[in-house]
This record gives C-alpha cells, sequence and structure tokens, in this order.
C-alpha cells in the first residue's frame, strides 16, 4: 500500500510539473555578444520586445545561429545516443520490454521535441520547458509506434546539459497505477 501511495505522489507532481511548464514561450536574447535563453522577453534598444526564438533554429529566417555539431553550450538542438528503455510491473524488472538502441532527439528552442529509435520502433513528440539554470529543460513526451507496446504512453523527465564532459543526461519516467507499473528511459547523448 505504500508504494501504491509513494507512486501517486510521485505521478501527480510529474503531472503538476508538466502542465505547469507546457505554457511557457521561450525567447533567445543576445546581449554584448552572449546568446541566452529565457521565458521573459528580450528588450530590444529601441525597447522593444523579442519575438520567441524561432521554431527552426538555424535556418536563413529565423535569425539564430546553426547548432554546430561540437556546440555544447545549449541543451537545444540535435542529440544522438544509445537509450536504455526499461519496465519494471509488481516490482519485477520485464526482461523483454528491456532494450538498449540508438536515438535521437531534436529539442527546438520554442520548445518542440521531436525524436526517433528506429531499432525498436519508438517516435517521440512533445514539448521541453526551461528548467531552474539555463542547462537543464524539464520534457513532457509521448512515445508512439513503438514495438513494445507498453511504452506508447506519456513520459516526463529532464535533459541536462554538462558541457565540461560535452554531452547531455535524458531521463524519462512513466507510472501506471493499475497494474502497478514503473517505465524508464534514460541516456548519454552527444551532438
Amino acid at each position: 500500500m505504500h508504494a501504491i501511495v509513494l507512486q501517486l505522489l510521485v505521478l501527480f507532481v510529474a503531472l503538476m510539473t508538466g502542465s505547469a511548464c507546457q505554457a511557457q514561450s521561450i525567447y533567445r536574447c543576445t546581449e554584448n555578444g552572449k546568446t541566452t535563453f529565457s521565458d521573459k522577453p528580450c528588450v530590444r534598444p529601441k525597447g522593444l520586445p523579442a519575438a520567441p526564438a524561432s521554431a527552426h533554429p538555424g535556418t536563413p529566417d529565423s535569425g539564430a545561429p546553426t547548432v554546430q555539431m561540437s556546440d555544447y553550450s545549449s541543451p537545444y538542438g540535435d542529440w544522438r545516443g544509445q537509450t536504455q528503455f526499461q519496465m519494471t510491473a509488481k516490482g519485477q524488472r520485464v526482461a523483454e520490454a528491456h532494450s538498449v538502441v540508438p536515438m535521437t532527439i531534436t529539442i527546438d528552442p520554442q520548445g518542440k521535441v521531436v525524436g526517433a529509435s528506429p531499432d525498436n520502433g519508438c517516435r517521440l513528440l512533445g514539448i521541453a520547458a526551461p528548467g531552474l539554470s539555463s542547462n537543464i529543460l524539464h520534457l513532457d513526451v509521448s512515445f508512439s509506434a513503438c514495438r513494445y507496446a507498453a511504452f506508447n504512453r506519456r513520459f516526463s523527465g529532464t535533459l541536462a546539459l554538462y558541457m565540461r564532459d560535452k554531452n547531455v543526461q535524458l531521463g524519462l519516467n512513466s507510472f501506471a497505477i493499475s497494474p502497478a507499473e514503473q517505465f524508464d528511459v534514460r541516456a548519454t547523448m552527444r551532438r
């Protein structure tokens, strides 16, 4: 009974965090040659606020710099890496659900997240919102078309950029109450 209450609490916190993050716009601000991302509009020299960052970073009309393969200054952009999918049912690991496969994700500065893991059929779609620091993003995503059908569900978690190590750590979780199931997706990804 205690485990179910704990799972409900974790689920409630995840849902509240995800819904609070969904309605934010993300602004790219450049001041004194330094680019930052914020949930508050930038102030232009004539006092006009900036528009939200382009939905397509690096396109000629976006005004955004192209994210280079070696650019580890921002969590936005393209990421690739081996990703582990795991499932636990009633406290027991489900062996047939476990896989380690390549996955790619792209995080747009406006918050759209898309990705794919062709080896297990999974496609990913959702949103990202800024975290407490500029190198952490909160993710609210859904997987679809996964060959192991139980992974076709909504996940929440984080993507944390480690500039010195030149990688991001992806951590996504999902819970089901009846039957008691936990889903976990983890990866270390690089440009």
